[in-house]
């Protein structure tokens, strides 16, 4: 309990910063990405390395009259220049000059609008490569997005203090920082990452009522990023219009409508652009998802799969306290939180990121509960504030105010505040005597007392000629600022009586030596569970930290070989004399642009090699064609790295020879491999080009939990996921 309160009681700045420590050690702990990160990451790898140097190679030779730029007739955003920047180097390596979105368009086309802003913030970084590699400008390039997220989440916790206390804020934050996910998807180049960012801008100002700014984020994050945000900014409409009564119909289509035709402008402008053909993003994959309902062929959840496991996942033992909360922030955060779920649970494909704009809103409610019984539980207000406190007091036997009656003493308490800032206020300085003459008076009376200029003297300018006549201004002055000061003295005395006057509060004890022994037992027992809550929440954290360390087994893998290729390879061969497969599985779980060393050719394509399809239909059809073999082996390359995962190695272990032989596949059991320690001692014949093929090397991934192993080490278990081969052609 002891620890809750000095964790309450800490800094915001000191909350803050810590919160930010945790989410980049989150990034320098998995620095890569896995598929649904593919779109955004290789984005913005393509503008940083290939968007922005072509277009100022291009710039400045149109600057010098040595290139020329026409419009395609085909498609009017399709630009032709008719000599070629001479710094392109061409390659065997697709990737040396065509964008991933080319090669590997994906099910439905994305905004590249998120990355491209996020590629102006990080290509400064990228210019000099001696120092940075490509992998460590993955890792700024993460970590600026995670800034704009806290950015966003900072703004949203400073609406939460003008609104809910700052009680409630250092909860809140204390709650994010006890939890994984969603700092954790902070750094994550998601598509709902990107919206995220204008969701908590968007959700402070409709905390704070400022509804423009409000109406126009929502247009943006709505047309150009996520279009299912709109479930949630229904809600928080209807509530402004309908039960807050602070916004006008009117205002909110003068507003949108301009705001969403211009985010419309922008996104279909640049897209089309960049896709090459007139596309709008967000309706088209509504269109995909939701009424084709292509989305299910990725999985299909229960309808309260949301209820039951992602908010648990990310909210851990804090869901527990989101009811409990007062009822302005029940009527606010929860209902249109939990109106958003319910609404998005309709679609039956389900993730755990779709609901991530609702995390903040929740773990508000969860903060107002801990924050109103850590600080206003001994204070027994004569309404519920809470509903905790409600069902306490009921219990006890205490006096429980009506609604109504507790609305009105808000009001009154928010009166006797209002009144105490003005007090304060006028305490705080007695004006100087040369400020009674206004700078810009007319001239006759100036407040009670007669004032008539010096002969040739304006009144614009009595306050900066003061040293001339300096008698005659002291005379005037002087009895003004005595006026002043009395009529000071009198608004403070008159402050002060009506304080004192002030009757206390009923129904509230002097002490907390006051209260009855049950009332104390429960109250310990709440505070000691609500202490005990977040350290088991940062247990939750660490285990699901370590686990996603290793559920990148692509990055690790990939990662691998270029420390090896670096190391031996390139002290006997050229960088184009060396190829390097990625296996489906590399590609989905870390594998990306920014791992690819300069001149060495990545594929991770279908047709490249033997182990290219991964389904085991195909399986089957390669041991019908055992003649098949890649044509690109010992003709492009001299060197060749496999990455290949089980189901390649399955299909290879009639290849493959060693002292400890490969075991086969037990049947209808999950596929494991387990070789003999000596790993480099197994040698595969891929093709009859490559002859000398060893495996070097396995790669280990996440498999599970194992709680018998708790005692003894950490009970993340791995096993091996992937299996890089190195084949030297003749």
């Amino acid at each position: 309990m002891g620890s809750l309160i000095s964790l309450l009681m800490m800094s915001r700045t000191v909350q803050f910063a810590g919160i930010v420590a945790l989410s980049y050690a989150y990034v320098l702990f998995t620095p890569f990405t896995k598929v649904e990160e593919s779109f955004g990451i290789q984005a913005v790898h393509d503008f940083i390395y290939l968007g922005f140097p072509r277009a100022l190679d291009i710039a400045n030779r149109y600057a010098n009259g040595t290139a020329d730029i026409s419009i395609s007739p085909k498609f009017p955003l399709k630009l032709k220049f008719s000599i070629e920047p001479t710094n392109i180097v061409h390659s065997h390596n697709y990737s040396g000059w065509r964008w991933d979105h080319e090669e590997f368009p994906g099910p439905l086309p994305r905004t590249f609008i998120g990355p491209f802003i996020l590629s102006l913030f990080a290509f400064p970084w990228s210019m000099n490569t001696r120092i940075l590699e490509k992998i460590y400008i993955q890792i700024i390039v993460r970590i600026i997005l995670s800034s704009f997220v806290l950015l966003g989440f900072f703004n949203y916790a400073c609406e939460v203090t003008r609104k809910f206390g700052r009680h409630t804020t250092s909860a809140l934050t204390i709650l994010t920082a006890s939890q994984f996910h969603f700092l954790f998807y902070a750094s994550r180049p998601l598509p709902n990452t990107f919206a995220l960012i204008l969701v908590l801008f968007a959700s402070a100002k409709w905390l704070s009522g400022r509804n423009t700014p409000f109406i126009i984020l929502c247009a943006i994050t709505v047309v150009i990023f996520r279009a299912e945000t709109a479930l949630l900014f229904g809600p928080m409409i209807i509530s402004s219009i309908f039960f807050q009564y602070n916004l006008d119909i009117s205002h909110l289509f003068l507003v949108g409508i301009p705001a969403g035709l211009v985010s419309l402008f922008a996104t279909v402008l640049f897209d089309s652009f960049m896709w090459q053909r007139w596309v709008w993003p967000e309706a088209f994959g509504i269109f995909f998802n939701v009424y084709l309902n292509k989305s299910a062929e990725w999985g299909v959840q229960p309808f309260l799969w949301y209820f039951y496991s992602a908010l648990p996942r990310s909210l851990l033992f804090s869901l527990f306290f989101v009811p409990f909360a007062s009822r302005r922030c029940m009527r606010t955060c929860f209902a249109v939180s939990f109106a958003f779920i319910f609404l998005y649970s309709f679609l039956g494909h389900k993730e755990l990121r779709f609901i991530i704009y609702c995390l903040p809103l929740l773990n508000t409610c969860a903060a107002n509960t801990i924050a109103i019984t850590g600080y206003r539980f001994f204070t027994l207000k004569p309404y519920p504030e809470s509903w905790l406190i409600y069902i306490i007091r009921k219990r006890l036997g205490y006096e429980v105010s009506t609604e109504e009656e507790a609305e009105e003493q808000r009001q009154i308490e928010q009166a006797k505040e209002a009144k105490k800032r003005k007090s304060k206020k006028s305490k705080a300085k007695l004006p100087d005597k040369y400020d009674a003459i206004p700078s810009h008076a007319s001239p006759g009376t100036t407040g009670d007392t007669p004032y008539y200029p010096a002969p040739g003297t304006s009144t614009q300018n009595v306050r900066r000629r003061r040293g001339q006549n300096r008698m005659y201004y002291d005379e005037v002055l002087d009895t003004q600022y005595s006026s002043i000061t009395q009529s000071v003295y009198e608004i403070n005395r008159s402050a002060t009586s009506e304080q004192q006057e002030t009757p206390p509060a009923t129904n509230r004890p002097a002490s907390i030596e006051n209260l009855p022994p049950s009332f104390a037992y429960f109250t310990t027992i709440i505070l000691v569970i609500m202490a005990f809550h977040i350290w088991v929440n940062i247990g939750c954290l660490v285990y699901a930290s370590v686990a996603s360390w290793h559920n990148y087994p692509g990055g690790d893998a990939v990662n691998w070989t270029n420390k090896r290729i670096k190391s031996t390879d390139l002290k006997s061969f050229k960088a184009q004399d060396i190829g390097v497969y990625v296996c489906n599985l590399a590609a989905q779980t870390g594998f990306t642009r920014f791992l690819q060393l300069n001149g060495i050719t990545y594929d991770k394509s279908k047709d490249y090699a033997l182990m290219a399809n991964k389904t085991r239909r195909i399986a089957k059809w390669r041991t019908r064609n055992p003649k098949l073999r890649p044509s690109a082996i010992g003709k492009d390359f001299k060197v060749v790295y496999f990455i290949l995962e089980n189901i390649d190695v399955d299909f290879l272990t009639r290849s493959c020879s060693s002292t400890a032989r490969i075991p086969k596949k037990a049947p209808k059991t999950k596929t494991t491999i387990r070789l003999s320690d000596n790993i480099e001692s197994v040698v595969c014949k891929l093709s009859p080009d490559a002859q000398d093929c060893n495996l070097i090397k396995a790669v280990n991934g996440y498999d599970g939990i194992d709680l018998s192993r708790a005692p003894k080490s950490v009970f993340v278990l791995t096993a091996p996921k992937l299996w890089i081969f190195r084949c030297v052609t003749r």
